[in-house]
């Protein structure tokens, strides 16, 4: 006489979503027979999980000398899922506990694309970063090798970058020390294995800027000019800002302070070519650069007005004056 219902054949212990799990389901006497004359309708219900799982697939099965075949699948990710066997007044039965995991890899998307930013600085406001893996159902993957590249801009690599990262088990890979330092407008790619995603464009700023000669002073013969000289406004990594007009006072501050003449930037750079003369034989003079409106200065290298034996002086005596 029938008495319980037992899992002939119980699920495997993982699954990828939506796939068929095949489960029997015998009803049994009281001595764990198979009572092969039943033909009942056994239901299976899902249990444990992932909540709000649906359990899809012919259910309720009649039996078949005694024994119900089902072919289910569940379509949500999750661990510890069990399948509950019922068929009205015989004691209920429980399978072996299961998973379900994502499918295969089968679309990848910038959930945080990269944002503008300085030179140098890590692309990681406010989250880094982020690409995400998914397979054809949406669901995500985890454990997935991402990599990280420079798409287009005038840099054709990061100068660091930790890459490839493993997506979580959200689907995520989290990138939050992409550094450029040449400024320009980029986007980025992201590729595992075969898929590949473009990200948003974003712009590389320049970083903290500073007055560099890019042309220096040269030593001059006694009575002479020096030669033109040139200071560019750029950060440290050599981006310069050419949209500034700033105006650079140029002046000889080993030499008493003395004027050469100002020059506003064009280009991000500002030339001077000064009238002033050097009257003075001297040694380790500097021209010092300043920028006032915007705070910066920088000195040049060392030069030297070199003696005429031929030179004579206006004023019958040497001075550092121009």
């Amino acid at each position: 006489m029938p008495a319980k219902l037992a899992f002939q054949v119980e699920p495997n212990a993982s699954y990828v979503v939506a796939s068929t799990i095949t489960v029997n389901v015998a009803v049994e006497d009281s001595n764990g027979l198979i009572v092969t004359g039943d033909t009942s309708s056994i239901t299976l219900a899902l249990q444990n999980g992932t909540g709000g799982a649906v359990l899809s697939g012919t259910n309720p099965v009649n039996a078949v000398n005694g024994v119900a075949t089902f072919n289910v699948s569940v379509n949500l990710l999750g661990a510890g899922y069990t399948l509950h066997a019922t068929d009205g007044a015989l004691t209920a039965a429980d399978s072996s506990a299961f998973s379900i995991t994502a499918g295969a890899p089968a679309a990848i998307s910038f959930a945080a694309g990269p944002a503008d930013t300085v030179a140098a600085a890590a692309n990681n406001a406010p989250t880094g970063i982020v690409v995400h893996v998914q397979d054809s159902l949406g669901n995500p993957v985890a454990g997935e090798s991402v990599d990280l590249t420079v798409a287009s801009g005038p840099a054709a690599a990061f100068t660091s970058i930790t890459s490839p990262q493993l997506t979580d088990v959200n689907g995520n890979a989290t990138f939050a020390d992409a550094v450029l330092t040449v400024a320009g407008t980029y986007t980025l790619n992201a590729a595992d294995g075969a898929l590949t995603v473009a990200s948003n464009s974003f712009v590389i700023s320049p970083a903290a800027p500073q007055l560099v000669f890019t042309t220096q002073p040269a030593d001059v013969v006694q009575g002479d000019a020096l030669n033109t000289i040139a200071v560019t406004k750029q950060d440290a990594y050599g981006n310069v800002y050419g949209a500034d007009t700033d105006q650079i006072d140029f002046t000889v501050s080993s030499c008493g302070g003395f004027v050469l003449g100002s020059a506003n930037l064009s280009g991000g750079t500002a030339s001077l070519s000064s009238a002033q003369h050097f009257y003075s034989a001297a040694a380790a003079l500097q021209v010092s650069a300043a920028d006032s409106g915007a705070g910066l200065n920088t000195s040049s290298n060392d030069f030297a007005v070199i003696a005429a034996a031929d030179f004579v002086f206006a004023d019958g005596y040497e001075a550092c004056r121009p």
